[in-house]
Parts: C-alpha cells; sequence; structure tokens
C-alpha cells in the first residue's frame, strides 16, 4: 500500500511540474502554420495619404501626396475636397486655402469593383498655429539623471493629457496622439491614457508640421498576477517536492523497522530453538545414565532434594538427642526421626 502512495505521489509532482512549465510559458509561444503547395496570394491594392498640410492660413498653398501599391497598371487617382469654398485641390494634389474654416481633402482610386478613399483634414486659419505643446494635469514631472523630464505613473493610472496651441486663438485641423511604446499604454485619440504595463513610454501629439512629445515611465502597482502565479507553482513544487522526500522517509523508516523485527523474531526463534534442544540432550542424558545403573544393578539414586536435606538434619538431631537423654529402643528413634520430618 506504502508503494501505491509513492507511486502515486510521484506521478502527482510529474503532472503539476509539467503544467507549472506549459502555464508559464504558454502565452510566449507562437504558432506557426504552414500551408506547403498553396500558391501565395496576391496582395491587395492599397492607397493611404502620405503628406498633407493640416494647417494653412488664407492664401497659402501646400500639397497632399498619397502612396498607391499593388493596384493595376493605368489606374489613375482623383482629388476632391468637400468645402471648396475654403480650400481646394487640383488633379496634382495641390491646395489651395481660400477662407478661414475646415475641409476634407479626398483622394479616390478605382480598379475594376475595388472603389478605395481616404480622406484629410487641413484648417485654414486667419493667422497660422506655430505651436503646440502637451500637458499632464495633475503630474509633476520630474528631471532624470538624462536632464529628460519624466511623468511617473503606476499600472492602472488613468490620465487625460491636453494640448495647448500657439499663438492663442489659432486652430488645428486634426490632432493626432501616438505611443512610443503601446504595449504599455492604451492610449485614444482624445488624449486619454491607460497605463497597462511596467516601463517607459512617450507620448506624442503632432498635427503636420507640428508636433510635442512627453516621457512617462509606468511602475508596478503592487505585486504582478504573473509574479504571484510564479510563486504559487513555485510553492506548490516545493511542497511536492517535500511530501515526495517525507513519504520516501517514512517508507525507508518503515522497510528498517520490519527488518529490525523480523531480525528479533529471528533471534528469539533461535534461542527458543536451542533451549528446547539443551533440554532434550539433557533429558536424554539422564535417560541414559538411568538406564545405565540399573543395568548393573544398582539402585537409581534420585536427585537430592531440599525435603531430604531437611530430613537428614532432623534425623541426626534427634539422635544427638537420644544419646544423651539414655538408651532407646529402635522404634521410638524411628518415630521421632518422622514426627520431626512432618
Amino acid at each position: 500500500m506504502f508503494k501505491k502512495r509513492k507511486k502515486k505521489a510521484v506521478i502527482i509532482f510529474i503532472i503539476i511540474l509539467v503544467a507549472a512549465i506549459l502555464g508559464t510559458y504558454v502565452l510566449q509561444l507562437t504558432t506557426v502554420v504552414s500551408y506547403a503547395g498553396t500558391p501565395e496570394p496576391k496582395p491587395p491594392m492599397t492607397l493611404e495619404i502620405t503628406s498633407y498640410p493640416a494647417n494653412l492660413e488664407v492664401g497659402d498653398r501646400g500639397y497632399i501626396t498619397c502612396e498607391l501599391l499593388n493596384g493595376p497598371e493605368g489606374i489613375y487617382v482623383d482629388w476632391s475636397s468637400d468645402n471648396p469654398a475654403v480650400a481646394v485641390v487640383d488633379p496634382t494634389g495641390s491646395i489651395v486655402a481660400i477662407a478661414p474654416g475646415d475641409a476634407e481633402i479626398s483622394v479616390q482610386a478605382v480598379a475594376g469593383d475595388v472603389v478605395l478613399r481616404r480622406s484629410a483634414y487641413v484648417h485654414v486659419n486667419d493667422y497660422k498655429a506655430s505651436k503646440i505643446t502637451i500637458s499632464a494635469p495633475g503630474i509633476d514631472g520630474q528631471v532624470d539623471a538624462r536632464g529628460r523630464t519624466v511623468y511617473r505613473i503606476k499600472v492602472g493610472d488613468v490620465l487625460h493629457l491636453t494640448t495647448r496651441i500657439q499663438p492663442e486663438g489659432a486652430k488645428l485641423a486634426r490632432i493626432e496622439w501616438t505611443a512610443g511604446n503601446p504595449e504599455i499604454v492604451d492610449l485614444s485619440g482624445g488624449g486619454d491614457v491607460v497605463a497597462t504595463a511596467k516601463g517607459e513610454t512617450s507620448i506624442t501629439v503632432s498635427s503636420g508640421v507640428l508636433s510635442d512629445t512627453i516621457l512617462f515611465e509606468i511602475e508596478e502597482n503592487g505585486i504582478p498576477v504573473e509574479t504571484i502565479l510564479r510563486y504559487i507553482i513555485l510553492v506548490v513544487v516545493v511542497i511536492i517536492i517535500i511530501v515526495v522526500i517525507v513519504n520516501i522517509a517514512l517508507y525507508t523508516a518503515k522497510r528498517r523497522k520490519e527488518e529490525e523485527r523480523k531480525r528479533a523474531a529471528a533471534a528469539k526463534h533461535r534461542r527458543e530453538e536451542a533451549r528446547q534442544r539443551a533440554e532434550e540432550e539433557a533429558k536424554r542424558a539422564a535417560d541414559e545414565a538411568k538406564a545405565t545403573k540399573i543395568e548393573k544393578g544398582k539402585p537409581v539414586q534420585e536427585p537430592e532434594t531440599q525435603a531430604s536435606r531437611s530430613a537428614k538434619v532432623s534425623g541426626a538431631t534427634v539422635s544427638a538427642a537420644g544419646d544423651a537423654a539414655g538408651p532407646h529402643d529402635e522404634n521410638t528413634e524411628r518415630a521421632l526421626t518422622l514426627d520431626d520430618i512432618k
């Protein structure tokens, strides 16, 4: 039964150890499946705007460009403005600011049944914006060893970043937010930032040629779940190892006690057999001696007992007393002797 328990404990230990290893590293594994013999499909046609003037002043001219990939030969693109009273665009992508306001400049590519369309927003100011800056309300930046201003937050913190455009009254058509390390922050278009993991990242706001960057250092908020999981797995493995070692020690001790009990029983049995043999040999020797005396015609002398020795002593005492008192007959002496014996 103990061997069965030992085997069961070892099997459980192996299963938990394998599960712990797989559970710790399963998120880091990537399975790549390839299909041999399958022809590689042709990449789809794509259209992207590569540059455009987000802000213009009345009378200014700017250029918008695009990139068309994997399109058929001879395809062309068509530019248009949804608000020609504010800004117009010609077939080459040249934009002219007509009046203050906002305009959506679009490019379209048509290839058979495939129609791709992309847009960019242009803002026309009375006067041109010259600077954009980011601020993090409620957080004070600290200068690190490299002279950078760093804003320190913790995992789980939620921030709302704000922007300031100079000079006062200037507007920007479209503001874009980007994260230098998007794996540790969630960033929405309105400047809302959610810290999701420990690390360092930059947050950049841009509009055309204007941009500004702020640096964040995200710290752990307590003990991360992955660390807790690793500690739990480690503790479980250690407990299993201890249980196995204890079971082995108990099994060894039990075997040792069993062997000692068997040795003690064997020694007792040998002593009992030796005693029996000695008694048998003594009895046999006595029988042989008795038989020898009978054959020679001699009476067998019984072993002297405590009673016989006492009788001899009493008889001697009575004889001595009789001699001192005077003559007496044989019958009297015999009676006294028997009485003393009794």
